[in-house]
């Protein structure tokens, strides 16, 4: 090889070291349609160029507020933006965080480092000069929330509910492997969905509030709730749902309900009941339905295990 090849050889290589070497930004590693946002700090304020300019780098200064703007604002050809919560306690001081997903097709994910190490926390723990607002907002398209905590949510009287999480105008929600934890709002203190599918998988929902609705779970669409724990949430005592609710189908597979309150534990047009337990609960109805209720091999024990619509049962036990 002559000296005049190899150094065509290296000059693409020398030209970006030099890049580098200047403090030219490395991309966002990803794979093929994905784009990942890493918070970089536990600390929140008004989200300033800087911060986003880092979230979209990869550089130290993101904070989660910036990212989940950042995500929001998007316009890459990608189809799953992820942002992703290192472990840590993300207190929020200036409100709810507002996610708007960018365009039809694509997926967002706030990510965390699991359920017992990633926190956010909305500022209804009586900390002075903190406003009180849910925790989050999810905006159109579909949202995913996974591996962290949301707690002390409380939304402010507006008729949304939603003290952990509201979600507008989504497609789709699905919540999964997280902890939703001593929220509070008029209605649906953990969670609402005003429009499309909502689902809970593997997700703890404990403590949280709804003094004059239903509680904690509400969706106006379908709810599906799977291989979780729903306990000691308040509601008011005449609301139905005090564990969960829809306006149209509630499907609740392997679960465990208990120490609820409400008029009812599950309510819903539809109900659907499998391999769940719904025991100690303060709420005198099991279940509530206005067309139909099925349960199959589910344990079930209340003043009255089933109210409103005909019931079918089979392989359960019911007290």
């Amino acid at each position: 090889m002559t000296l005049v090849h190899s150094m065509q050889r290296l000059l693409p290589a020398l030209a970006a070291a030099s890049l580098v070497g200047l403090g030219a930004a490395a991309p966002v590693a990803s794979a093929a349609g994905t784009r990942t946002l890493t918070v970089s700090t536990t600390a929140d304020g008004a989200v300033t160029p800087t911060q986003l300019d880092a979230c979209r780098r990869a550089r130290r200064g993101c904070t989660l507020r910036a990212a989940i703007q950042a995500a929001s604002d998007d316009r890459s050809a990608a189809t799953l933006i992820v942002v992703r919560i290192p472990a840590g306690t993300y207190r929020l001081l200036l409100g709810a965080l507002e996610l708007v997903s960018p365009r039809p097709g694509t997926t967002v994910r706030i990510a965390g480092a699991g359920s017992t190490r990633t926190t956010i926390d909305g500022g209804a723990g009586g900390r002075p000069m903190v406003p009180l607002d849910r925790a989050l907002v999810l905006g159109g398209g579909r949202s995913e929330v996974v591996d962290l905590t949301i707690q002390h949510g409380d939304a402010p009287i507006d008729g949304s509910g939603g003290g952990g999480i509201l979600a507008r105008g989504s497609a789709e929600v699905t919540v999964r492997r997280a902890r939703l934890l001593d929220n509070r709002a008029e209605f649906g203190a953990a969670i609402v969905q005003e429009t499309g599918r909502l689902g809970l998988d593997r997700v703890t929902v404990v403590g949280n509030a709804s003094p004059t609705g239903v509680g904690p779970i509400f969706g106006y669409g379908d709810v599906h709730i799977e291989r979780s724990t729903i306990a000691g949430n308040t509601s008011v005592s005449a609301a139905p749902g005090g564990g969960a609710a829809s306006a149209t189908a509630l499907e609740v597979i392997d679960s465990t309900l208990t120490g609820n309150g409400g008029d009812s534990v599950l309510s819903g047009a539809t109900v659907t009941v499998d391999g769940t337990t719904i025991v100690g609960n303060t709420a005198p109805a099991a279940i509530r339905s206005s067309v139909a209720t099925l349960i199959h091999g589910s344990i079930l024990s209340a003043t009255t295990a089933c109210a409103g619509a005909p019931v079918v049962a089979y392989g359960s036990v019911i007290d």
